[in-house]
Order: structure tokens, then sequence, then C-alpha cells
């Protein structure tokens, strides 16, 4: 068995559309699953779809709020049991809208769910993931997690947050084996940007990705050195002018930003 098929690991966020590619993607080069997600019921419809394809896979499912301290300490407990060496943090949402017209407890909730919950999570599995060779942690983030964007602020914000506890996470635990990564996919077709998103995306041009796609990356992330991996063209060319240049980006969203409006403003 190679050290890729080798994985022990841990997914939250299973569910979603890129959770569910991700699950299916990880079951061909894991020997353990735990699924977590807040919907039992179809986590466990996902565990038998993987284990008619993959009978010999141990995959087991935990149902729960990441923001619940109990919750968390059952898979800490299951994690030193399955001696866990990969956590992948992908749970996230959004709420499409102006900062302006935002329920303040949208944006608390985009917080904790995208933010405060991977870094609560990925806290208390430290001690099981250093002790294994080599595992890995990876935060599944976004291309807004580099790019501040129209109708998206506090989604941008816990991006932004995780990408930069991922980064000083990794810097903290360079002198260990446990590597952190951040993955940052663009747009990409879930129930997360259906609706408007959808609409503005196709009116804007903007390119989506499958979930199908995001997670063979997530594979290519795993086999890499590398500490992130921004996807799409242009997208990494706009992330490296609002690093360098950023009035450039600033001018072109200015140009769109009357659609953008006209979109979160639609009924």
């Amino acid at each position: 068995m190679s050290q890729l098929n080798a994985y022990r690991t841990i997914l939250t966020g299973a569910t979603g559309g890129i959770g569910r590619a991700m699950a299916l993607q990880l079951a061909r080069h894991s020997e353990s699953l735990l699924l977590l997600g807040r919907n039992a019921s179809a986590l466990n419809q996902i565990r038998m779809e993987l284990l008619k394809e993959f009978p010999e896979l141990s995959v087991v499912c935990l149902s729960g709020d990441l923001l619940d301290t109990q919750y968390r300490r059952e898979i800490a407990s299951y994690a030193q049991e399955a001696q866990i060496n990969l956590l992948v943090n992908n749970a996230g949402i959004n709420h499409f809208g102006s900062v302006n017209a935002s329920d303040a407890s949208a944006q608390t909730e985009i917080i904790e769910t995208n933010l405060l919950a991977p870094m609560h999570l990925t806290k208390v599995l430290l001690p099981a993931l250093l002790s294994q060779d080599k595992a890995q942690i990876i935060q599944v983030g976004s291309i807004f997690g580099y790019i501040g964007y129209p109708g998206n602020a506090a989604y941008c914000a816990s991006k932004f947050g995780l990408r930069g506890y991922a980064q000083a996470l990794a810097r903290e635990l360079s002198h260990t084996s446990l590597k952190v990564k951040y993955l940052a996919p663009r747009a990409t077709a879930t129930a997360i940007n259906k609706g408007a998103v959808e609409e503005l995306n196709t009116e804007l041009g903007v390119s989506t990705d499958t979930p199908e796609f995001v997670a063979t990356q997530l594979i290519k992330l795993l086999q890499s050195d590398r500490f992130d991996m921004k996807l799409g063209f242009p997208e990494r060319l706009f992330v490296f002018l609002n690093q360098l240049f950023p009035r450039i980006n600033d001018n072109a969203i200015h140009k769109q930003l009357p659609t953008i409006e006209r979109y979160w403003s639609a009924p």
C-alpha cells in the first residue's frame, strides 16, 4: 500500500456537493474514513454508496455541530483510536448580499461555520495528528480567501482568516512532520452557488468547476509539497494582481458592481 493509500481520514462537510465528491476520491486513497456533517440520514446514504463501491473500506459517520464541544470530543476520541493521519476541513456556508442589508446573525453563522469550527476541530485533533508519521491537515478555503469581492464580505473574511490560520499553523509546525495546507477552489457548481450567485456568474462569464474536479485537485495537493493550491485561470492571475497591483482589480470589480448589486437586490 502506497503512502497515499494509507490515509486514515476525517472529512467535514461530507454531505455537500464538494464534500460528497471528496468522500469518493478520498475513499480511493484511504483505509478508513470518518464522515462528519449535520444530517445523519445524508451521511449514512453516502456511507452506503461508498461501501457498495469500496466494500473493504472502513466508513464511520458521526453527525453533529462542530461548534459543540462534546461533539468535538467524540471526534477526538475516534481520531486517537483510529490513528487518524488526515483531516480535511471542508464544511462551509455563504449568504450572498450586501453588508448593509445583511443580518448580523447571518454574518456570525458564516464566521462560526467557516472559520471557528475548523479552528476548534484542528486544535482538538492536533495531538492525534502529531502522533502519526507524515500526517496532513487540509483547510478548504476559496479564491475569495485572497480577493475581497462585493456581496461576499463575511465569506471573504472567513476564508481570509482560514488561510491566515493555516499559514501560521504550518509555520508553527514546520519542525514536525505534520503538514498544513490550503485548497482554494474558485466558483463551483454546488448548492452554495445556486440561484442569484449562479446567474451572476453566468452573466459575468465566470468559469465554474465541478465538485468532482475540485476533489481531484485535493488529491493532487495531498501528493504535493506546496502549502496552497489555487484553482482556475484567470483566478490565479487575479490573486497575483490583488497582491501586487490591487488597483487593477479595484477598477475591474468597480465596473462589475452595478451587475452585482442587481443580483443581490433581486427578490
